[in-house]
């Protein structure tokens, strides 16, 4: 409609006026919507977190549990809920109960993190860049609950973290890793490192697939301005790991890049170490 408007404005008058007060309208409701997540929904969110922190902290002897757990779900779906994004899961059916998985997903933005706290039906730690553990009580309570931090720096430290990811995959817990190891600058799909599909031929379990779509929309990278809007996340049939060796990580970590593919833009199909 404000195509054929904008078209027409040079001849009638009243056609400009009515595209020009759209625009003032759309540039009033975002001075809106920036006053209202500076000004409400940030002091919201900070008390959030710190309670979440301290909860978790707090549970953290019944991590494993859907207790322990509770803390970093409840304060995922408020923080999605206050900042009006709504979050689609499709797939739930795939998710076998008790099994645990490699869980492959990409990486958007921010709100991957908070879609999956919030909306993934599994038990799971993370996988998280070692940096994320000087975040002031975050990292602190992170460390408590047993998420595991991945030192990319050096070998031996992300060596010892993937060591301690093993550790933690049994009894039905299982480890989400973000394969590409860091925010798409464009909402596209990234190349995959192989630590995710490492673990999973090493310790025979299945890869979860994951894709998440919407999120570089709501909070593209390198920017705090935050979009309303809907995110999916739709959970893939796991992937079979039986027809994989050792050897076989590099065209495992491409497959399963191209189920993620199917729901995410992607432009590039490498993988790497």
């Amino acid at each position: 409609m404000s195509v054929v408007i904008s078209v027409c404005a040079d001849r009638l008058p009243f056609a400009a006026l009515i595209l020009k007060t759209t625009a003032d309208m759309q540039r009033v409701l975002r001075f809106l919507l920036i006053i209202y997540q500076v000004c409400i929904a940030l002091p919201i969110l900070i008390v959030l977190t710190t309670l979440a922190a301290l909860l978790s902290v707090l549970l953290s002897p019944w991590a494993d549990t859907a207790v322990g757990a509770l803390p970093a779900r409840i304060w995922a779906r408020l923080f999605c809920w206050i900042l009006w994004v709504r979050v689609k899961v499709i797939g739930r059916e795939h998710i076998q109960q008790g099994q645990s998985y490699v869980v492959a997903a990409n990486h958007q933005s921010f709100f991957d993190i908070w879609a999956i706290y919030g909306w993934l039906p599994i038990k799971f730690k993370w996988v998280m860049k070692s940096t994320l553990r000087k975040i002031p009580l975050v990292g602190w309570a992170c460390e408590k609950v047993g998420h595991i931090f991945l030192n990319r720096e050096s070998s031996i430290a992300a060596k010892n973290s993937l060591q301690r990811a093993e550790r933690t995959l049994r009894n039905g817990i299982s480890v989400v890793i973000f394969p590409e190891g860091t925010r798409s600058s464009d909402g596209s799909l990234g190349s995959f490192k192989r630590g995710a599909f490492m673990l999973a031929t090493d310790l025979r379990l299945p890869v979860l697939p994951v894709s998440l779509t919407g999120c570089y929309e709501r909070m593209p990278r390198g920017t705090l301005h935050i979009t309303p809007g809907v995110i999916q996340l739709r959970i893939h049939p796991p992937v079979d790991i039986q027809p994989y060796g050792h050897d076989d990580q590099r065209q495992l970590a491409e497959h399963v890049r191209q189920i993620i593919g199917q729901s995410v833009d992607n432009k590039s199909s490498l993988t790497h170490d």
